[in-house]
């Protein structure tokens, strides 16, 4: 009942790995995750800013979000143990950012005019023109 961990585990080889590479590991996890924050950003206001999603329209913004999504995906998987992998999902990140756009683009129009619908982009001079 109280077999060691090797031997319960047939796959399992016994290597430990040290606490400094584990930690190596989930430092580089973190800035990762927070670098990828950075294209995110720059997608979601380049997209609010110039209003691409919203000028695309319901259903074609949808179908590139479909394919852009699963494209990334796709190109990820197959770059994942190479230094273009990391490029990929930068592109990846950028991509959602740019689609998150037109949700955010919605949500700031309401919360700066009430409950009325805005109409385009949410620049400043719509938000003026609503406001009067």
């Amino acid at each position: 009942m109280n077999q060691p961990l090797q031997s319960a585990f047939p796959g399992y080889t016994g290597e430990v790995t040290s606490l400094e590479q584990r930690n190596r590991v989930l430092r580089n996890t973190y800035w990762l995750l927070a670098l990828s924050m950075v294209p995110t950003v720059l997608g979601a206001w380049i997209g609010v800013t110039t209003g691409i999603t919203r000028a695309m329209g319901p259903g074609m913004s949808a179908i590139v979000f479909l394919v852009g999504a699963f494209g990334f995906i796709f190109a990820i998987e197959k770059l994942k143990n190479s230094s273009a992998g990391v490029a990929v999902l930068l592109g990846f990140t950028f991509f959602m950012g740019l689609m998150l756009a037109r949700l955010l683009s919605v949500v700031h129009c309401n919360e700066h005019n009430g409950r009325k619908k805005c109409r385009g982009t949410t620049n400043r001079r719509a938000i003026r023109r609503a406001r009067a």
